[in-house]
């Protein structure tokens, strides 16, 4: 696959990204579908060609597993989280992991975010130059029901 072909599959992303921050403007505030449409408007996907840059916000999956809800309490939006690459996973082997800053698993990227860098960052096409908390919701502040706690990123790449 080609760097256009691969910087299209990765643009296609950002656009499911930023058609459910659009989405969100227009649904009204008591609007909630469990599990699937949560905090749309904490999504977003940004490419600026000129500066060679992309943006993205995303969810980070995975959080109810390996008791990793309770390692949002030590985390607050503006947080710097790392990005690591696990080529080894057995469910995806484009699979991204987030840290905390003590080494400690978070959870994982979406599949499809996954698949869309993984293949521009082993081909040196792009890389991964900063990775934020941008939303959390520990599971202390939720419903009582709730399973595990949100957390959301915000992640710069540069096109090389």
């Amino acid at each position: 696959m080609s760097k256009e072909e691969m910087l299209e599959k990765l643009l296609a992303e950002l656009e499911k990204l930023e058609e459910k921050w659009e989405f969100s403007a227009v649904m009204p505030d008591d609007w909630f579908e469990p599990g699937q449409m949560e905090n749309l408007d904490q999504y977003a996907g940004e490419y600026d060609a000129a500066a060679g840059r992309i943006i993205l916000k995303t969810e980070v999956k995975g959080l109810r597993y390996e008791d990793r809800t309770p390692r949002l309490d030590r985390l607050a939006v503006g947080d710097a989280v790392r990005i690591v690459r696990d080529p080894e996973n057995p469910y995806n082997p484009n699979n991204y992991t987030v840290e905390n800053e003590f080494g400690e698993n978070l959870g994982n990227l979406p599949a499809e975010i996954c698949n869309a860098i993984a293949p521009l960052t082993d081909s040196g096409f792009t890389e991964i130059t900063d990775a934020r908390v941008s939303y959390l919701e520990r599971i202390r502040d939720r419903s009582r029901y709730a399973k595990q706690g949100i957390l959301f990123l915000r992640i710069e790449l540069k096109l090389i």
